[in-house]
Order: structure tokens, then C-alpha cells, then sequence
């Protein structure tokens, strides 16, 4: 039995946990999903705080994908008072991680090899950044720190965006976890089958991989692509959009003989399909996150196969330890894995 049972346990599932326990302590909350998170994009992804930075040609152009932004920028606009929150949560140990990982500001570039949607979804950028009064500029390339161009790739035109940034997400999910701890919420390592109704055709519950049942009040999907399926066994075809599932490919990297790393977000405008390339700072010293393709399909993907020496079950980006890689674009020396291991987006 529980109040409320949150179906996911990755950042937004356990924000929502975290949420409802701090305004409702009296309600018993419990929190579903597998503990390795396999294929999920809290312990993959590179977490970038992006509104503005995401914005393209069509981001205006249909009711949804306007209120998709109207979100976007409404959580911007939160998340300093909720990290803030979350600090006073866990306490000042465990909340050191999170805000150790944070990266204040984000510089998008448009370099020469930049192709025609980049570039017109970098001008929709700007223009909707002066239209609504969002704190940006143009900047030139030599005062963004840790840039260091190749010859004949060096950027054309670089917006800084000075309120968007980035979060380690397995910082993040781990001082969620502590949060839930410390709130009283239960969390179940188990994936949910299916959702159970009551006679007038309610949702009253989860039944989970075992047979085992979990009644309760309310129930939160908050599962990425495996929500939405649970989803279409209660309502009827089109009642909500779809919910796809990403898969892409990054890697952690730690530069070598380039002189310090940015303390911020580099990255390019969206293009088709996918997020553009970005470089994020994490906690380590002078460790990145680069990232990433997307491929978009209705269900999970099973994504590129790693050698089999190699295979992971993890969505968590791989860690390198032999090899060379040199960026064609930035001209980084990253040490790195000759074949990356495939991680979940969704």
C-alpha cells in the first residue's frame, strides 16, 4: 500500500518523490524503477540546462512545441532555488558533489564547417533570446576558456547564454536519492508490468515483474519511453503524445597538455534529429562529457553492440582508460576507448 507510487527513478521520478514529501509529509510515497537504470537518461545524459540553447526554426511555429519552450523556460527560472533546496535536504556533505558539477553559462558556436540548419537555427536563437529579454551576447572565440580551435575551425559566431548551464546528472540523481532518504520515501528496486484499475476504471495501482502488487491512491509515470506504454493500457489512442525513446553515444574524457578546461557549457545549435555536439564539465578535474548522437525511434532501440569483451548493461557513459581521440573541431587530445559502449537518451 502506498499514497503515492512513482513509476521511475531517475531525476525526474525522484524529484517528484522529493517534491510531494516535502509538501505532504504525512503521505507514504514509494519509488519504482530497477536499480541499475539500464538504457535510462539520468546517469547518461549530460544534463544540460538548456532553454534558449535548444531553440530552432520550429520551436514557435505550433502550439505544442511553444509550450514545450514555455516550460523550458519556466524551469530555468527555478533551477537555482531548487538546487538551493535540495542542498538543504542532503546537507552540506553530500550536497558538495551537485555543486561542485554545476556549470554556469553556456557558449553556442557556429563554426565554418557548420552546415545551413545549424546556422538557421542559431540566428532562431538569437532572435528569440532579444524578442524576450533573455541576458545573452555575441562574444568572439578568444574569450571562451578551454576553446582552442584547429586552423580553418575556428568559429564563425559564438552566443553566450549567461543563466544556462549544466549539472553532473549522476551527481544529481545520487543526492536525490539521499533527499528521498531523508524525506521518508520508500524505494522499490523492481520494474512496474503493468497498471492495476479499479472497477470505475481508476488507476489504483502498480503490479510489478514478479506479480507483486502495489495499491495506491495516485500514481506518477515519470519513466521516460517505458511510462509512456504503461500509459496506453489506460487510456485511449492519441489521449497524450508519444513518448520516444534517444539513443546516443558519448564519452567522459580528461584533456591532457591543453591547459585548463571552461568552467561552462560548449556546444552547437540543435540539427536534425539531435542535440548538436557538446562538451560539459564535471566535478573532476578537467574531466568532460562529449556528446552525443540520438537516434530516435518509438520504442528502446538496442543501440550499437560494444565488443564483447566490452559489453555494458549500464546507461552510464564509458569511462576511458586507453587510446587517443583528436577532435576535429576543437583540437583536444582526449584519452578514450577505440569503440564506445552505447547509452540511453529519452
Amino acid at each position: 500500500m502506498a499514497d503515492v507510487v512513482v513509476v521511475g527513478n531517475g531525476a525526474v521520478g525522484l524529484s517528484v518523490a522529493v517534491e510531494i514529501a516535502r509538501r505532504a509529509p504525512e503521505l507514504k510515497i514509494s519509488v519504482i524503477g530497477p536499480a541499475e537504470r539500464a538504457r535510462a537518461a539520468s546517469v547518461a545524459a549530460g544534463a544540460m540546462l538548456n532553454c534558449f540553447g535548444e531553440v530552432t526554426t520550429h520551436t514557435r511555429r505550433h502550439p505544442v512545441s511553444e509550450a514545450r519552450f514555455a516550460v523550458a523556460r519556466a524551469a530555468l527560472d527555478l533551477w537555482p532555488r531548487w538546487l538551493a533546496a535540495l542542498e538543504e535536504d542532503v546537507g552540506e556533505a553530500s550536497a558538495s558533489a551537485v555543486r561542485a558539477s554545476w556549470s554556469d553559462g553556456t557558449f553556442v558556436i557556429m563554426s565554418s564547417s557548420s552546415g545551413r540548419i545549424a546556422g538557421e537555427n542559431f540566428e532562431a536563437m538569437c532572435a528569440t533570446a532579444a524578442e524576450l529579454g533573455e541576458p545573452h551576447e555575441l562574444v568572439a572565440p578568444e574569450q571562451v576558456d578551454g576553446l582552442a580551435p584547429r586552423l580553418g575551425h575556428r568559429p564563425l559566431r559564438v552566443l553566450h547564454l549567461r543563466r544556462e548551464g549544466a549539472v553532473d546528472g549522476r551527481a544529481l540523481v545520487a543526492a536525490l536519492e539521499r533527499a528521498a532518504c531523508e524525506r521518508g520515501v520508500e524505494r522499490v528496486p523492481a520494474t512496474v508490468r503493468s497498471l492495476l484499475r479499479a472497477s470505475g476504471g481508476a488507476v489504483s495501482g502498480v503490479e510489478l515483474e514478479d506479480g507483486r502488487r502495489v495499491a495506491a491512491g495516485a500514481v506518477v509515470l515519470a519513466a521516460g519511453v517505458a511510462g509512456g506504454a504503461l500509459a496506453d493500457q489506460v487510456l485511449p489512442p492519441g489521449a497524450v503524445p508519444p513518448m520516444l525513446h534517444g539513443t546516443g553515444l558519448a564519452v567522459t574524457v580528461k584533456r591532457v597538455n591543453t591547459g585548463p578546461r571552461g568552467p561552462h557549457v560548449i556546444r552547437t545549435p540543435n540539427r536534425a534529429g539531435t542535440c548538436g555536439l557538446h562538451v560539459v564539465p564535471l566535478a573532476g578535474e578537467d574531466e568532460q562529457y562529449i556528446g552525443a548522437t540520438n537516434v530516435i525511434t518509438f520504442g528502446p532501440a538496442t543501440g550499437f553492440a560494444p565488443h564483447p569483451s566490452r559489453r555494458s548493461t549500464s546507461a552510464r557513459p564509458w569511462r576511458p582508460t586507453t587510446g587517443w581521440w583528436r577532435s576535429s573541431t576543437d583540437g583536444h587530445a582526449c584519452s578514450t576507448p577505440s569503440r564506445p559502449a552505447p547509452t540511453g537518451r529519452s
